[in-house]
Parts: structure tokens; C-alpha cells; sequence
């Protein structure tokens, strides 16, 4: 099933049972953890790669001491993706302000951290009847996705919060770290550091070549998206 606000919408579908969640209400379709994961996530295959973000983030102690809300969770989780980190913290600029009687939209330069597709789970007390239309946005996912929000929720708590919220997604984000991984192998390699061990086995330069090719492909794929 899909939920939409019209034709800006994103396709959005919603499972239940690991329940039903989303603006449009609950939908009892039972939701097979791995198998719609690996579907949502990783069926296009120069996208293999995803990033998970969750809230709230705190110690165990804190918990009891906290005000937990779905609206401040989800506004919160949607400004870290748009961000592209994985810590709460150091997001004013990605909260939408105030514009005469609702949020004010931002920027499209604040969009700087685009999705193939996203599973978003959440767990807690009335996780199925939250409100999910901040992820409802066509600016977060690449133009050409289709269905790319999967809202799984559960009343049952996650470590021990009330209210918690995952995201999980094949994000730009995902591949930052590769950058200066890959740039580090190639001068290694060119130093020849270690290459002896390697061909010791077997293993020659041209297979670290076709190797840093295939790295190559998935950072330009991801890169594509912005």
C-alpha cells in the first residue's frame, strides 16, 4: 500500500505487525524483517551500501529523567539525515523554522545528503498512529525512486525508551568515509607497501586496480544522486 499528499509526495508504504505506521494510519500488512529490508534497501545494485541513524541518544540513566514526544523524534531524525551525520547534536540548521501557521520549508541547499531508499522503524507507545509526513518529502530521495519510505513500527521498547525512532538508508552519507579510505590504499599501493605479502598468494597489482575500480563505481554512483 501507498500514502501520498499528492503529486509532490513520495511513495510511502507503511507496514504493520511489526506494525502500521504513517499520516494515513494503520495498514495491516505483516512486515518480514530481512526479506523487506534487503527489498526496500538494497534491490538496486550499484546501491549496496546504507547508513542507520537512530534516536533518542542518551545513557540508560537518563531515561527516566526525559520527556520523550514522536513530533521532536521525527523532526530531529529527518535534520540528521538531511545532514548527513549520525550524532543529535549541532542541527538548528536543518530545523524548519516557523511560517504564519505551520513549519516553514527549508532551503533545497539544506538537502545535502540524498537517499535511494529509507526504512524508518519506530518503537513505542502509539509508534503506529505517528504522524510520519517529515519524511514525506520528494527533496530527500533521488528523483527517480520509486517508493522509497518504508514505515515499520511496534509498541514494544527498545532499550527500555519509551519512544525511539531508526532510520535506516542507501544515503550519500554512507559513502563519506570511503573517500580518504580509498585515497590511503592508492598511495599505500603506489609505495608498494605490503604488495609483496599479497603476491606472496598470488594476488598481483591489477587485482587492488580492479579492486579500487569497483570502490570507484560506488562512490560516483552515490555521488550521482545530489
Amino acid at each position: 500500500t501507498s500514502s501520498g499528499g499528492g503529486s509532490s509526495s513520495v511513495g510511502c508504504t507503511q507496514s504493520s505487525e511489526f506494525g502500521a505506521s504513517g499520516s494515513a494510519g494503520v495498514t495491516p500488512l505483516k512486515l518480514h524483517p530481512l526479506a523487506d529490508l534487503g527489498v526496500q534497501l538494497f534491490s538496486h545494485p550499484s546501491y549496496q551500501l546504507a547508513s542507520v541513524r537512530a534516536l533518542p541518544q542518551m545513557p540508560a540513566s537518563s531515561v527516566d529523567f526525559t520527556t520523550f514526544s514522536w513530533p521532536a523524534l521525527i523532526r530531529r531524525l529527518k535534520a540528521m539525515s538531511l545532514a548527513g551525520v549520525y550524532l543529535d547534536e549541532g542541527l538548528s540548521g536543518y530545523m524548519p523554522g516557523s511560517s504564519g501557521g505551520g513549519a516553514a520549508a527549508l532551503p533545497l541547499h539544506k538537502y545535502k545528503n540524498k537517499a535511494v531508499s529509507s526504512m524508518l522503524v519506530l518503537r513505542g507507545g502509539d509508534a503506529g498512529s505517528v504522524p510520519v509526513r517529515e519524511f514525506d518529502d520528494p527533496h530527500m530521495y533521488a528523483s527517480w525512486s520509486v517508493d522509497p519510505l518504508l514505515v515499520a513500527a511496534h509498541t514494544a521498547k527498545f532499550a527500555g525508551c519509551p519512544m525511539s525512532a531508526s532510520l535506516l538508508s542507501t544515503d550519500q552519507a554512507c559513502v563519506a568515509p570511503l573517500h580518504p579510505m580509498q585515497s590511503k590504499a592508492y598511495a599505500m599501493l603506489s609505495a608498494r607497501a605490503y604488495v609483496h605479502q599479497y603476491e606472496a598468494y598470488g594476488l598481483e597489482q591489477a587485482d587492488f586496480e580492479q579492486c579500487f575500480a569497483v570502490v570507484e563505481d560506488i562512490m560516483a554512483a552515490y555521488g550521482s544522486l545530489g
